[in-house]
């Protein structure tokens, strides 16, 4: 069971308020605990990376078999776009920067889409207790 309850944060605490930009998720769990989730602050795709064994082979399946249109940047990058998305293609071993931690065929590394400040959406994950790292530093 899902339902809305707009909070604001009073002194560190989360609190009930009527005016909040924060948009949080009350849920019962399936333990029966009451859990809150805030809302999502993802908005979009802009683009998944796939690292692929072979980028000629795995184009040539997805425009074969979905009709995605293969389209090749600057530099003979390759994608597989359809609609307003697109999968970008990186060869194992010939990957372009910025890249996957660790990038192994089959592996996806997904960008995403927010308003939120990335300040925010880095507190947001340190509140939830999830680590990350920043490629750029």
């Amino acid at each position: 069971m899902f339902r809305h309850v707009p909070l604001k944060l009073e002194g560190g605490r989360v609190g009930m308020g009527e005016r909040s930009k924060w948009n949080i998720l009350l849920f019962q769990s399936k333990s029966g605990c009451r859990e809150l989730l805030p809302s999502c602050l993802v908005h979009g795709l802009d683009h998944l990376v796939m690292t692929v064994k072979s980028i000629e082979e795995t184009s040539s399946f997805y425009s074969r078999a979905l009709g995605m249109e293969v389209v090749t940047f600057k530099g003979n990058r390759k994608a597989l776009c359809f609609g307003n998305q697109k999968f970008n293609l990186h060869e194992v071993g010939k990957e372009f920067e910025p890249k996957a931690h660790n990038p192994v065929p089959g592996s996806v590394d997904v960008c995403l889409i927010t308003d939120r400040s990335l300040h925010e959406v880095v507190e947001h994950l340190k509140v939830g207790e999830i680590s990350g790292s920043d490629k750029r530093k």
